[in-house]
């Protein structure tokens, strides 16, 4: 270079100097020589192009990231160079990660190119390391990514973040949800950044009135400013609001958060909660539905235990009148021995009512409790219908009634609970005779019908008679518990009012129907419709035991009873019977009695279950348990009150042989103790 040029060098130099540690390194490159020279004040990369540009290109080609070698090369390679001057460049910037081997370690690089004429073409290129200004906006542009993602990741939740400066009022809109709102309306337009003006636009138009003070309350820069002053950290609001004037209002949850972050400031999120909250409203609608309907069921049940305990004195109290008022008849006098005979025949026939209706209370007590069970037995089609009409063809009869039986049928023998199909039919029958009056008529057809399953037969039973017949009014409540027609004179038709609802019951329990057609004056007919699983005639047993024909004379049975008229009763059949009884008042004098006693001494043990001392659950217990196999083993026979289903199975459970209910039934008993005594 000439002195002039190098005079002009020395003066970029003592500039470059005055940058001082700003930059790497400068170069002045010749465009037209490819001279270059170094402007940095100790020219401490001279030695490495020994003053050529291509060998000082070289040089930073060889230290560039691999990836940024083609933007190296178009923007400061020598041909590079040329093309941006000629195209009238005058300066131009490129970043690219270059590597230090002082430190081993790649850094971000900023290279600036500027051009000029100094009798010449010529370029300056300047290299600093702004690796932490990278780095630094990086951080500084993830945080801000980071901070965007959380307000996107909010917005799925509100549709509206506010973050207020409770130092100067301002707002900062975070995110609202510009679907929700009327962009046209005047209010949309007004939203600011004086918070105080967008919130009375807010609590002033679009807030329910009966919601708007505690509105403001929350949610006032004043409040505001009192919560933080306060220290509270959190304060939410349940409102009505909407977001247009034409808008339901809907529920809207809002939260205020109190940060301090370069200075005093509010973050504000807003919730849409309107389905939610609605359905619980709707459920505590329902829950108070359900309490009232259970009140008002309660109150039903209140009712019809009232009901219940009026009709059962009433009924109770009629065959108890009966039974008292005859026997203090008898108390008095009893010489009379036609009137003694009648009385005490109208006696049993009160005690039996009594009876009837205890058993028919117990029976809707086991159904609706849900502890009634079908108890199946191979039975001949043929004969439970001959016995079901046999116990009332003597009686209609004896009411100068036609009484007529038919049955059709295929099947033979089919399985069915005896006990509840005798209690079915001979209710219906009973009440047909009952209110048929005399020179009337009463069939029964028994009839089996077409069944879709090879096993099961199916039957319609029906029963009609020409008796008074029923009203259309009371057929609708004839299943009902305690309804009684009103008669011809206006009185109650006598009977407990429970007969019909047991008979509907249990029909339902073996899964059946029955039907009622009845005119006043003309009658009534039932069909009873049940399907019956079909047995072989050859599974059934004779199990007919004539009473008359037993004989147990001689035979010597325990009896474990605490009361002393029960006891007594029960002695006195037994006796009359040819038994020989000995009496235990409770288990434990039953136990010693059986261990004080010779082996087979007794034949049987009627076990009361009720007793003081040891019930009869524990004696039978004890009993099984004893070392002597003989008195370990002898029959015991349940004679209790307890009546249930549930007792039965109880007493069987307990080792007991059999179950029989008070009062006593003579014949099953006689039945009962020749199938368990040897």
């Amino acid at each position: 270079m000439d002195t002039k040029k190098i005079t002009e060098v020395q003066k970029m130099k003592a500039l470059w100097k005055v940058a001082g540690d700003l930059f790497l390194s400068v170069y002045l490159v010749n465009l037209d020589t490819a001279e270059t020279v170094s402007l940095d004040e100790y020219g401490k990369y001279d030695d490495l192009f020994n003053g050529k540009y291509d060998e000082l290109y070289k040089v930073a080609e060889k230290y560039v990231h691999k990836d940024f070698k083609d933007v190296l090369s178009n923007a400061i390679s020598f041909e590079s160079l040329n093309k941006h001057y000629d195209d009238g460049k005058k300066c131009y910037d490129i970043v690219y990660p270059g590597y230090l081997p002082n430190i081993d370690a790649y850094r971000y690089m900023n290279v600036s190119i500027s051009f000029f004429d100094l009798d010449g073409r010529f370029a300056i290129i300047s290299t600093r390391d702004i690796d932490d200004n990278i780095r630094t906006i990086n951080n500084f542009k993830k945080k801000e990514n980071r901070l965007h993602d959380i307000i996107e990741a909010l917005s799925t939740m509100y549709f509206s973040i506010i973050e207020v400066d409770l130092d100067t009022g301002i707002m900062e809109m975070l995110h609202f949800d510009e679907s929700m709102i009327d962009k046209n309306s005047d209010d949309y337009n007004s939203i600011g950044e004086d918070y105080t003006k967008t919130f009375n636009i807010i609590a002033n138009n679009y807030i329910h009135p009966d919601y708007k003070d505690d509105f403001i309350n929350k949610f006032s820069l004043e409040s505001l400013r009192k919560n933080w002053n306060k220290g509270i950290k959190k304060d939410e609001i349940l409102y009505l609001g909407k977001m247009s004037e034409n808008e339901d209002y809907q529920y809207s949850a809002g939260t205020a958060r109190f940060i301090d972050h370069n200075g005093r400031k509010a973050l504000i999120v807003t919730e849409n909660v309107d389905p939610r909250i609605r359905k619980e409203l709707e459920k505590d609608e329902l829950d108070k539905q359900i309490l009232r309907k259970m009140t008002e069921a309660a109150q039903e049940a209140n009712k019809a235990k009232s009901t219940f305990l009026f009709n059962m004195s009433h009924d109770i109290r009629t065959p108890m009148n009966a039974m008292l008022g005859y026997t203090n008849i008898l108390r008095k006098d009893c010489s009379n021995l036609d009137k003694t005979k009648d009385y005490l025949e109208k006696i049993h026939n009160s005690g039996n009512m009594l009876l009837s209706i205890i058993n028919n209370v117990l029976e809707m007590a086991r159904i609706d409790s849900g502890k009634e069970t079908l108890d199946f037995i191979p039975y001949e089609v043929d004969r439970m219908s001959n016995e079901i009409a046999s116990v009332y063809e003597d009686i209609a009869k004896s009411k100068s009634l036609s009484f007529d039986l038919k049955v059709e049928h295929t099947t033979k023998a089919i399985y069915l609970d005896a006990a509840k199909i005798r209690e079915i039919f001979l209710n219906l029958i009973s009440n047909a005779v009952k209110y048929t009056p005399s020179g009337g008529s009463i069939s029964i057809v028994v009839k089996e019908l077409p069944s879709k399953d090879d096993s099961i037969a199916s039957f319609c039973t029906t029963i009609t008679d020409t008796g008074i017949g029923m009203s259309e009014e009371f057929q609708k409540v004839i299943f009902d518990e305690f309804t009684r027609e009103k008669s011809s004179t206006g009185n109650e038709i006598q009977g407990t009012g429970l007969g019909m609802s047991i008979v509907k019951k249990l029909v339902d329990l073996m899964g059946g129907r029955i039907e009622v057609e009845s005119k006043l004056g003309k009658g009534t007919t039932f069909n009873v419709y049940l399907n019956y699983k079909k047995a072989n005639i050859s599974e059934i047993k004779n199990e007919e035991i004539n009473c008359d024909e037993m004989n147990f004379e001689g035979k010597r049975i325990l009896l474990a009873e605490d009361n002393d008229l029960n006891a007594e009763i029960a002695m006195e059949i037994l006796k009359e019977y040819g038994f020989k009884v000995d009496r235990a008042e409770d288990g434990v004098v039953c136990i010693n009695m059986l261990t004080q006693a010779k082996p087979n001494y007794y034949e049987a043990i009627l076990m009361d279950i009720q007793m003081p001392n040891m019930d009869g659950y524990k004696a039978t217990h004890a009993i099984r348990h004893m070392l002597d196999v003989d008195k370990k083993n002898i029959p015991i026979i349940a004679m209790t009150a307890n009546a249930f289903e549930e007792d039965r199975k109880n007493a069987l459970a307990s080792g007991m042989n059999a179950h029989l209910a008070k009062p006593i039934d003579v014949h099953k008993l006689l039945k009962t103790l020749q199938e368990v005594i040897k």
